[in-house]
């Protein structure tokens, strides 16, 4: 069995440092635990792109999210 881990449970955080804190972590040393890969995209147009790029890969889909905080100009 494997655990997909995509995210840290750190409301503080943007989610830019939680994915450079994952990186950090060594998980690729645990046969069951497994970090999926992140690409933060700011431009819309692109999303299409990067979504039939995964199904060409034979992925299900995407996982989308808004990134909240003050990474980026982000704080609404």
């Amino acid at each position: 069995m494997k655990c997909y881990i995509f995210d840290l449970i750190l409301q503080s955080m943007v989610l830019e440092k939680k994915i450079t804190l994952l990186k950090k972590c060594n998980i690729k040393r645990n046969k069951h635990l497994v970090l999926v890969n992140h690409h933060i995209e700011y431009i819309k147009k692109n999303i299409n792109h990067i979504l039939d790029k995964a199904i060409a890969g034979g992925y299900e889909g995407i996982i989308m999210r808004k990134c909240l905080g003050t990474a980026r100009g982000y704080n609404k």
